[in-house]
């Protein structure tokens, strides 16, 4: 099945982004490539046989809105016209260097592609749902606003980014097993992994995505075919107590990876311990008023029940206010260690739904009693907003 696209155009760009809806309808692929889409490591190298001249470039041209449509090619390649295969240069810092990017009418290309580590986005480009191919080096920098992926040389080579968008977490994936190539369509196969009713999980959303690179293609792409399907992994024969535990290696009924939200966010390094499910806990929070003046408010939550030490804590604020980045926002746990939750932040609090987690708790503090979040506007300009509510959320462990 087909998914129609949606050109994205700019004209300060010499590139295409190219966004297609998720579609959870498709064909399951058992191929052995398989790659888990929420490991950091990358996968070898490629080869760029089968791919067509690199050498084609795109022209983008609008207005700067994402309706626009207006674009123009040009294609210099100058081998033989009918082409659908080429053997080209190998690795990845390159694009071939022979054939005719048409493939009209011809057998699909299969696409090599290199794995690349999603973590080098920035989270509000990883939590919209689709698919986005990037084409050149200005086009990736207005997308993502990060610098380019080590390894990766536009416009020789082109980058896809997959999302689901954000998921309970951890357990949910996107793992790409093969794309192919025909016309002005690139087909993506693989799974959407989902875990199965005997793993647990937190309330904490992550995105389930990644990130492909591929040697540029001989043609423009309007249209990705998405062919992934939904798989569920089951936790059964999973980590067992105090066990190691990473998005490969989940924990078995019952027990929930402790750590993995800190490690994942904080350090880019995901994984943690097995421990008990009933460790962790959600609680809820009022709200109020944030005063115009820089004075600040302080909103409590009782915990109870918990183990005795922490290992993740996540928040989540549900915020009314005309300016956030004027905002100071901090947590304050049970043995008073008051640590950042968001500082005069010029970016979205919670792109996608995502909590936070706040930096400076060492893991080694007690996680029952009154937790506190204290927030003032620190810019007196006469503007207010409010909390109407947050969440806090933590998993602990005995001490």
């Amino acid at each position: 099945m087909r998914a129609p696209a949606r050109l994205v155009l700019d004209a300060s760009l010499a590139g295409v982004l190219l966004c297609a809806p998720w579609l959870a309808a498709g064909c399951g692929d058992d191929a052995s490539a398989s790659t888990d889409a929420g490991s950091s490591t990358t996968s070898g190298d490629t080869s760029s046989s089968g791919l067509p001249d690199a050498s084609s470039t795109t022209a983008a041209s609008a207005e700067g809105s994402d309706d626009s449509t207006s674009s123009s090619t040009e294609d210099t390649d100058d081998s033989t016209t009918g082409g659908s295969t080429t053997t080209g240069s190998t690795g990845t810092q390159g694009g071939s260097d022979s054939s005719s990017g048409d493939t009209t009418g011809a057998q699909a290309v299969d696409v090599p592609f290199t794995v690349l580590d999603p973590s080098v986005l920035e989270l509000s480009a990883r939590v919209p749902e689709g698919w986005v191919v990037i084409t050149t080096a200005d086009a990736w920098a207005s997308f993502t606003d990060a610098p380019v992926p080590e390894g990766v040389t536009f416009p020789a080579q082109w980058v896809l980014l997959g999302s689901r968008g954000p998921q309970p977490y951890p357990g949910h994936a996107l793992a790409v097993q093969a794309l192919s190539w025909q016309g002005d369509t690139l087909t993506v196969t693989g799974d959407q992994v989902e875990p199965a009713d005997d793993c647990e999980t937190y309330a904490f959303i992550w995105p389930a995505d990644t990130l492909l690179a591929f040697d540029a293609l001989g043609a423009e792409i309007e249209d990705i075919d998405d062919q992934t399907a939904p798989l569920e992994a089951s936790c059964a024969g999973g980590a067992t107590d105090s066990m190691p535990c990473d998005l490969a290696s989940p924990c078995a009924t019952g027990l929930l990876c402790a750590g993995i939200i800190r490690n994942t966010v904080l350090a880019n390094d995901p994984g943690g311990l097995c421990l008990d499910s009933g460790f962790s806990g959600v609680f809820s929070g009022a709200g109020a008023a944030i005063p115009a003046d820089g004075g600040a408010i302080e909103l409590a939550v009782d915990v109870g029940g918990l183990a005795t030490v922490d290992m993740d804590v996540t928040v989540l604020l549900d915020l009314d206010h005309p300016a956030p980045e004027e905002l100071v926002i901090e947590l304050r746990n049970p043995d008073g260690n008051q640590v950042p939750v968001a500082n005069l932040q010029s970016t979205e609090l919670h792109p996608g739904g995502v909590p936070i987690v706040p930096t400076g708790f060492s893991g080694d503090e007690s996680v029952n009693g009154t937790w506190t979040l204290v927030v003032r506007d620190a810019v007196d300009n006469g503007s207010s907003g409010s909390i109407s509510g947050w969440e806090l959320e933590i998993m602990s462990r005995l001490d």
